[in-house]
């Protein structure tokens, strides 16, 4: 978890607080190669840092919900020519916007957050890659038991 070093002694998150969060490049970066599901977990811990427990928790079922719309997408809407990067760049652009405007926010009444360290964007995208392959084998193991003559699986 992203920890808070206090420089006084306020629990809210206050001016006082030194806050270390993910910045939007980190968030950006960590959600091009772990994709929506790295970009909740990251918006998650920004969230935490200033005991947002709600926008944790959002952040956090955003990002599923994004990977599953995402995998929805990229199985059943999206022609086959379309470039993962495409895919990969528009969730990493929309994620880095979202974490600027929340920078804004947090920097108009407090002090500018400390930035996390790179190693945990690294880990936490590694993360979301691992999950999300393990989430796509289930699904394409499970569709091919089920339906073994699809035409998806032909080509």
């Amino acid at each position: 978890p992203t920890t808070t070093t206090p420089s006084a002694t306020p629990t809210d998150g206050s001016a006082t607080e030194e806050v270390v969060w993910f910045s939007p490049k980190q968030v950006g970066i960590g959600t091009f190669f772990g994709g929506p599901l790295a970009a909740g977990l990251l918006l998650r811990e920004n969230a935490r840092a200033v005991r947002d427990e709600s926008g944790a928790q959002n952040a956090l079922w955003g990002g599923i919900g994004g990977t599953a719309l995402l995998l929805v997408l990229a199985l059943f809407v999206l022609p086959d020519n379309v470039p993962g990067t495409v895919i990969g760049g528009a969730t990493a652009l929309a994620a880095h916007s979202m974490t600027k405007q929340q920078w804004a926010r947090r920097t108009a009444s407090h002090p500018t957050p400390r930035t996390a360290e790179n190693g945990r964007v690294v880990k936490i995208s590694l993360l979301a890659m691992g999950v999300l392959l393990i989430v796509i084998l289930l699904v394409v193991g499970v569709g091919v038991g089920l339906y073994p003559d699809a035409e998806l699986w032909q080509e």
